[in-house]
């Protein structure tokens, strides 16, 4: 069975972000997790994430102070609007990225009250156009079979706030593309990408996967004891 296939058998696990969630994932991945700790160090990318958050997770589940305070920022960043925009040029076909009149990729970086700024001058310019239709907007709406985007992401948010890091296994269409991804604990992420070995290992239930680092989003956090930030 592939890791989406046993991601789809094991949702039970998945899609109840608050309630049995944590007390169930925990007594499956007991013996995953050794130490306690809540920051990530970036340079540490052969070793598996620092753990012991099965404890914490068991909490989570029956602590009403915890819950409230978690899922308050997880609804927050669930509930985010999401809005793709494209830049048009003066016959109304969308620039691309590399055409020296696009102003996409500076918008990307600015900040944001900066970047609302060139969005709407460029709306009021007629250079800018929304689309209400893209397989982007499509994925983080509907998440996969078990979760809709919105629990989906709540519950990535909470996996955040509690271990300091979250999960997405990606799974992809016949034109190679994403057509859905899944939020999994961090405790089941037993072994990082390296050089000779570009995969993450995920253990559900006693079975291993190895899966590619291009199908996995890891967004890291910089651990406040790294040298990247403390020089």
């Amino acid at each position: 069975m592939s890791i989406i296939g046993r991601l789809n058998a094991a949702r039970f696990l998945l899609e109840d972000g608050f309630g049995s969630l944590a007390s169930r994932a925990s007594s499956v991945v007991k013996a995953l997790t050794p130490q306690l700790t809540s920051s990530i160090d970036i340079q540490r990318m052969s070793e598996p994430p620092r753990r012991g958050i099965s404890q914490t997770l068991t909490a989570y589940s029956h602590s009403p102070w915890l819950q409230a305070s978690t899922k308050k920022i997880a609804e927050r960043f669930a509930t985010v609007e999401w809005q793709l925009f494209a830049q048009v040029g003066a016959g109304g076909d969308v620039l691309s990225l590399t055409d020296e009149r696009c102003a996409v990729p500076t918008i990307q970086r600015a900040y944001s009250a900066e970047r609302e700024r060139w969005i709407s001058e460029l709306k009021q310019l007629g250079e800018i156009k929304q689309i209400h239709r893209h397989p982007l907007l499509d994925l983080l709406a509907n998440a996969n079979p078990a979760m809709t985007g919105y629990s989906a992401r709540l519950l990535t948010q909470v996996h955040r706030d509690i271990a300091g890091e979250a999960f997405w296994v990606l799974s992809r269409n016949f034109a190679g593309k994403p057509d859905q991804f899944w939020p999994v604990p961090p405790t089941w992420v037993t072994a990082m990408p390296t050089e000779k070995t570009p995969a993450y290992t995920i253990t559900i239930g006693g079975q291993s996967f190895k899966v590619q680092a291009d199908d996995v989003l890891d967004p890291r956090l910089l651990d406040r004891l790294s040298r990247l930030d403390n020089p």
